[in-house]
C-alpha cells in the first residue's frame, strides 16, 4: 500500500516544495537588503 501511496504523496507535495523554495529566496532577498547598508558601512 505503501508503495503505491508514496508516488502520489510526493506529486502532491512537489507544490508546497516549491512554495518553500520560494518564500526562502523572498526571505534571503528581504535580509540581504537590510544587510547591505552595515556591510558597506564595515559593521
Amino acid at each position: 500500500m505503501g508503495i503505491v501511496l508514496y508516488p502520489v504523496v510526493w506529486l502532491l507535495l512537489i507544490p508546497f516544495r516549491l512554495l518553500g523554495i520560494g518564500v526562502e529566496g523572498v526571505l534571503a532577498l528581504i535580509r540581504a537588503i537590510i544587510m547591505l547598508p552595515a556591510k558597506l558601512l564595515g559593521f
